[in-house]
């Protein structure tokens, strides 16, 4: 009962002999589940895998099987799947970006007319993404007082929130609900907070970290997500938690030590131009592509 298109399967079995490859994302669509094996021998995956129950379900795991192979965002997430469904071919390619040029994030003015310092999340508003848990991390660390009072928690997005263990948070002046804003503004918030938090655990490679890095914002991410870890581990970028006690304490050290959290927030921004750099990815997407070719002549898996 997913989205489905009979119209562009019919398309699909008339002309998929005219191209090289044909590209499905993300894994959970209709269209992704049934096209992709219409013409298997040219469909390529970039699945956005999670691992969550959908992932395990025999319909999937046929169709990555099926599948000339995968464009993945990152390596927790090739793992992911080589552990569900076997040696899958294909490669990590991730996704690219325009990097910014110093001028244009100096000319990023702060959003708040008040001068405070906050942790910053952008995403949807809804449990799946993990923003009950930060808020409630946030509100229990406040009332331990073990973060200053002075410190707030902003956060932008889209949707509602849904099943807030703390719905009276929204109320209580420090948790600050966003209206939606320019892209602009959305910018200007990145750049002057004091850390990005991207609390999901289900991530295959989060925009958002590549985002905050590009303007100098750290970033601190959920413990539990390995992709979200894999890219501030890799980078030096950022911290981890899980609990309120570890959101109190990554708050503090950047709140304490200037000189670390622009260590951390130069050392992802480094890690974006080095491997998110669109010249960095489109060569990892030639070099997948040309290796899955050689994958269907040799029968060899690219590692």
């Amino acid at each position: 009962e997913s989205v489905n298109s009979q119209d562009l399967y019919r398309h699909i079995a008339q002309h998929a002999s005219s191209f090289d490859a044909l590209f499905y994302g993300p894994y959970l669509f209709g269209t992704t589940l049934w096209g992709a094996l219409i013409a298997p021998e040219r469909s390529i995956l970039i699945p956005c895998l999670h691992d969550e129950a959908y992932a395990y379900q025999e319909v999937v795991a046929s169709m990555f099987r099926q599948v000339k192979g995968c464009l993945f965002n990152a390596h927790p997430e090739m793992e992911l799947a080589r552990s569900i469904y076997g040696d899958v071919p294909g490669g990590v390619v991730g996704m690219g970006f325009n990097l910014p040029k110093p001028a244009e994030v100096e000319s990023l003015e702060p959003y708040f007319e008040d001068s405070f310092p906050y942790i910053l999340y952008l995403g949807r508003k809804e449990t799946g993404k993990n923003v009950h848990l930060l808020i409630d991390s946030f509100c229990e660390a406040k009332e331990n007082r073990l973060i200053p009072d002075n410190v707030r928690l902003a956060i932008h997005g889209g949707g509602s929130y849904d099943d807030l263990h703390r719905p009276e948070a929204l109320t209580r002046g420090d948790v600050i609900d966003l209206p939606h804003v320019s892209e602009r503004d959305k910018q200007r918030l990145l750049t002057h907070a004091l850390y990005l938090c991207q609390p999901s655990t289900n991530e295959s490679f989060s925009i958002v970290i590549m985002e905050s890095w590009m303007v100098g914002t750290p970033v601190v991410v959920h413990s539990n997500c390995a992709v979200t870890r894999h890219h501030v581990v890799e980078s030096g970028g950022g911290l981890y938690f899980s609990s309120s006690e570890d959101l109190a304490g990554v708050t503090k050290y950047f709140l304490s030590d200037s000189a670390a959290r622009s260590r951390h927030a130069q050392a992802g921004a480094r890690y974006v131009a080095a491997e998110y750099a669109w010249p960095a990815v489109l060569e990892r997407f030639d070099k997948t592509l040309e290796n899955l070719g050689s994958d269907r002549a040799h029968g060899t898996v690219v590692s």
